[in-house]
């Protein structure tokens, strides 16, 4: 708001000042973002150029240092940083007044996409606050600025540069912003919008390395909040239950492990041996929050017939862990706070993954962290029977199929660490899914820069050669495979593997073997054979999982 006392001594009517200092703001934006030095603060404002714009509203009498005065002393509209120069007390309260400049002017919407296509970045805040500035005049008002700045879906559109791409974003963030999903339910008009956005953003996160990882982790965290349409990602819509896209890993042999020569490589993945796996097929990517919450919801937490003997003691409480292989962890800084932080997970938060309501770690297209290797186990059994009663009819790839087998025959559960690395390199024992050299944003590590978990599938260049997204970086996967109960640093289940000495026993507290790497670890853990060992019990920030389905058990029964 202005305040009256200036109005009063210039004697004009208060709209007119306000314009007044929208053309202000609008200008020194502009010229700002067009510097060679783009800080973060509000810019800085000569005198001249304040007195310049309030020239014509200025009695003849009147000495122009009482307007100055008044913007800065009375109003608050202004602060001085140096003799003769100003600034706004905020930058968002500049590109707040700069969105009310384009706001008062015709053609609106146009000027407003004609900037956000030539500086997305620069003028992101602008948009988003006159997206909300039209929103007084009616959603429909709002509605029209992003039907100007992609007035097209996606797939009408030949060149997609990045400047294109990062409008979609802004263009999800606004609707976000307008809580679009629940206002648009039941219009037509405005649903076809939302979805337009929706294929936007889906493409990006389909189109590899466009963008930033960044960027790319921000659209898939915009997308998850208006809706995730992608396959294998959230639930089915008739079933409520999880839409799970499965890749075929066909039988055969493959590389395991580490080369002799491979300088990345610990001795634990060594020696590299051939081995043959009877054909599965493994989930496209980690199980999200969406494909985990009918679990949640059906009452997974509650039904002890899904649950190991291990695991149901300890979502009731009725055995606490054995952290006896820590026994050679020298660095008692670090481990007491970790037995203590483990242990500290009261029963009554055992009803749900550890960070299930966090705002951001929940969203739906996420990957699901907080979860022990029991919740994980707990899953896979309750999902054995959701598929059993759908008669097991897997959407493979892109084209749904109905395996001709007997549901009774059919194994779900968590890949052995031979299986999930087939489904990581295939069978000529790459370093990573995509090859033998690491390749900058193609996953999300440390790397990155993203610093937390993203929306599934942000990185289709970092495919595996089946199929099989995020196998590098992004969260660590649980497996069946167990590490042993020696040591945390040395596993007791060694190379070659032998799925038949123990390992794939789905019983015990032993450490489990963890793949993949995750947000918070460099590429050195990310690579396919790098194996690491977790306490069950275990529910990092960075833990998740994946599934599989197949016809074998992953251990003897002798």
């Amino acid at each position: 708001m202005v305040e009256q006392g200036i109005a009063q001594v210039l004697n004009v009517e208060e709209s007119r000042i306000r314009s007044a200092l929208h053309h202000l703001a609008f200008r020194v934006h502009e010229r700002q973002g067009k510097g060679a030095e783009r800080t973060e603060g509000p810019a800085d404002i000569g005198q001249e150029e304040i007195l310049g714009i309030f020239a014509s509203l200025l009695p003849e009498d009147l000495h122009p240092q009482v307007v100055l005065n008044y913007l800065e002393t009375r109003a608050g509209l202004l602060v001085a940083r140096a003799p003769g120069v100003y600034a706004f007390p905020h930058r968002s309260f500049q590109e707040y007044l700069a969105a009310c400049h384009l706001a008062d002017g015709p053609d609106f919407a146009e000027r407003l996409r004609e900037r956000v296509l030539d500086d997305p970045t620069w003028w992101r805040e602008v948009f988003l606050l006159g997206v909300g500035k039209a929103r007084q005049g009616g959603l429909g008002s709002a509605i029209q600025v992003l039907n100007t700045l992609l007035p097209e879906g996606p797939e009408e559109v030949a060149e997609r540069p990045d400047p294109q791409w990062r409008a979609a974003v802004l263009a999800g963030q606004a609707l976000v912003d307008l809580h679009f999903p629940e206002a648009a339910e039941g219009k037509p008009y405005f649903e076809a919008v939302l979805k337009r956005v929706r294929r936007w953003l889906a493409a990006l996160l389909e189109t590899p390395e466009a963008l930033s990882p960044r960027e790319r982790a921000e659209a898939g965290d915009v997308l998850g909040k208006l809706g995730d349409p992608r396959p294998g990602v959230g639930t089915d819509p008739k079933t409520g239950l999880p839409d799970i896209i499965w890749v075929e890993i066909p039988a055969g042999s493959f590389l395991m492990g580490s080369a002799e020569d491979d300088e990345m490589a610990y001795d634990d993945e060594k020696p590299q041996h051939t081995l043959s796996l009877p054909a599965f097929y493994i989930s496209r990517y980690p199980i999200t929050n969406g494909q985990y919450r009918p679990f949640v919801a059906g009452g997974g937490y509650d039904e002890p017939r899904w649950w190991t003997e291990e695991g149901w003691a300890w979502r009731t409480g009725e055995r606490e862990p054995d952290f006896s292989p820590l026994g050679d962890v020298e660095d008692e800084e670090w481990k007491k706070p970790y037995i203590e932080w483990v242990t500290g997970r009261m029963v009554e938060q055992r009803a749900r993954p550890f960070w299930w309501d966090h705002p951001r770690l929940g969203l739906p297209n996420r990957p699901v962290v907080g979860v022990t290797w029991y919740e994980a186990v707990a899953y896979c059994n309750w999902l054995r029977e959701q598929l059993k009663v759908s008669g097991f009819k897997l959407q493979v790839g892109r084209k749904p199929e109905t395996l001709n087998l007997k549901p009774e025959t059919l194994l779900v559960r968590l890949p052995t660490e031979a299986e999930w690395e087939k489904a990581a390199r295939a069978t000529d024992g790459r370093r990573w899914p995509w090859g033998n050299e690491w390749v900058e944003g193609r996953a999300n590590t440390e790397e990155a820069g993203i610093g937390e978990t993203c929306a599934v599938g942000c990185f289709p260049a970092g495919a595996s050669p089946w199929g099989a997204l995020d196998m590098a970086g992004n969260v660590w996967e649980w497996t069946a495979s167990k590490w042993g109960r020696t040591s945390v640093y040395r596993p007791d289940y060694g190379y070659p593997y032998d799925p038949t000495d123990g390992r794939e026993d789905p019983s015990g507290s032993d450490l489990r073997v963890v793949r993949g790497g995750s947000w918070y670890n460099g590429q050195g853990d990310a690579r396919c054979a790098y194996r690491d060992g977790n306490f069950p019990v275990n529910f990092f920030v960075n833990l998740g999982f994946r599934v599989v389905v197949s016809l074998a058990l992953p251990f003897s029964e002798s």
